[in-house]
């Protein structure tokens, strides 16, 4: 068990809240101040006047693109040729297709023209900088001789070109997120 004294421990519990000495057991904290008079230590750590606030996290979620991807096709852990096409042919309805989580198999832009040559396919590798694309979504970049994967600025703009959700599919792309994030929401 270690004592951490001569400092002033910020709790967060409001801006006045705060301790001069803790005592922490394996990494969690077991009291402060008067709580742990009297209980024997293996270490103690002089802050020598030094502030110490709660561990920040910088953590972030981008709740639509999270949604995009739950509501899309993905091929995570397919490495077999036959088996993504196969997915990818389930997937199309004659309508544009986006496909996540693409593992180098093979795929190329012929492979996706025989699936579709009216509608963009846009298969996005798991690198997420990266995309293998059929013709359609090349002749809406105006990108001639490509073989079909584009890699950052050619992705994007791709990516940016590509049929945008209504308001009422991004609503339900949020809502599945949400749901899916927390499993007891209901909608109100």
């Amino acid at each position: 068990m270690k004592l951490w004294k001569n400092g002033v421990f910020h709790t967060m519990l409001n801006e006045n809240d705060t301790k001069y000495q803790m005592a922490t057991d394996q990494g969690y904290i077991i009291g402060f101040d008067n709580q742990v008079e009297g209980l024997e230590f293996d270490e103690v750590i002089n802050l020598r006047g030094y502030h110490v606030y709660p561990g920040f996290v910088d953590a972030h979620l981008h709740l639509l693109g999270f949604g995009q991807k739950l509501s899309r096709p993905n091929l995570m852990n397919i490495k077999n040729k036959k088996e993504a096409i196969r997915i990818i042919k389930d997937a199309y309805h004659n309508e544009p297709l986006f496909v996540e989580g693409y593992f180098e198999s093979g795929l190329t832009k012929d492979d996706l023209n025989q699936i579709s040559q009216t509608h963009p396919i846009m298969i996005r590798h798991n690198d997420y900088h990266s995309l293998t694309v059929n013709q359609v979504a090349l002749d809406m970049i105006n990108l001639k001789d490509s073989n079909g994967v584009l890699t950052e600025e050619d992705a994007q703009m791709a990516m940016d070109n590509y049929p945008k959700h209504s308001d009422q599919e991004l609503d339900k792309i949020l809502e599945n997120s949400i749901s899916k994030l927390t499993p007891n929401h209901s909608k109100n």
